[in-house]
């Protein structure tokens, strides 16, 4: 990732990333659960965020297990 993509990468909430891939938030809980959805970064004890970098990574490689940041 270079330094400019890093600048422009954002947290998204589970709302935000449901509504850029117009699933439900309860989808993008279980895939939480079952470890099968974008890698997540918990901003506090409750509140799961996603990397937009990392969800496009994740899109790329068919929306495949990566519960581990790259």
């Amino acid at each position: 990732m270079t330094e400019r993509e890093r600048e422009e990468d954002e947290l998204l909430t589970e709302q935000e990333l449901a509504d850029l891939l117009k699933v439900s938030v309860r989808t993008v809980r279980r895939w939480r659960a079952e470890g099968t959805g974008p890698p997540v970064v918990w901003a506090g004890s409750h509140r799961p965020r996603y990397w937009r970098s990392q969800v496009v990574r994740w899109l790329e490689r068919g929306g495949r297990n990566t519960q581990q940041p790259d």
